[in-house]
């Protein structure tokens, strides 16, 4: 617990949770709303201000395990980084299969394989599964960095 957080971590952490905040807000709305009337070019912006917080979201992943592996930060706390990172990351990845998954399906077996239903395994991990994982990484960083920085203050107020 003596080891200093290095600055480009918890600035990659904090604006990873930032951008999760974003990025739920985005996915509880009804998404790109595009309307018959928009131009080409206007549906092509709304799209990307839509995709760009997920876009986001999945490098700040990245980056937060790389830095997290990089740097010198041990026990749970790396372990709770690690799930931060991990559950980004897995979020893009696992829509990305669901939706791969879903038209391999339809491809191989025709339009009515799936009878009107969806792929659900990584529809699950993306949409319930990463975001609890990524609240519960995020809480127990903070609460290990909070409880870090509350006993550096308590030992240099008694001595």
């Amino acid at each position: 617990m003596n080891e200093k957080l290095p600055i480009w971590l918890k600035i990659v952490f904090y604006a990873l949770i930032a951008t999760f905040i974003l990025s739920m807000i985005q996915m509880l709305q009804t998404g790109p709303v595009i309307n018959e009337m928009d131009s080409e070019i206007m549906a092509n912006l709304r799209f990307a201000l839509f995709i760009i917080p997920f876009i986001l979201f999945f490098a700040l992943g990245a980056i937060l395990i790389f830095l997290t592996l990089k740097s010198k930060v041990k026990g749970m706390l790396r372990i709770f980084l690690l799930l931060t990172g991990g559950s980004a990351v897995g979020f893009l990845i696992f829509v990305l299969l669901h939706n791969f998954v879903y038209g391999l399906l339809i491809y191989l077996f025709g339009e009515g394989f799936w009878n009107g239903g969806d792929e659900p395994v990584f529809f699950i991990l993306a949409t319930m599964v990463c975001p609890i994982v990524f609240l519960v990484g995020t809480t127990g960083s903070i609460v290990l960095l909070t409880k870090k920085a509350y006993l550096k203050m308590r030992t240099k107020n008694i001595s």
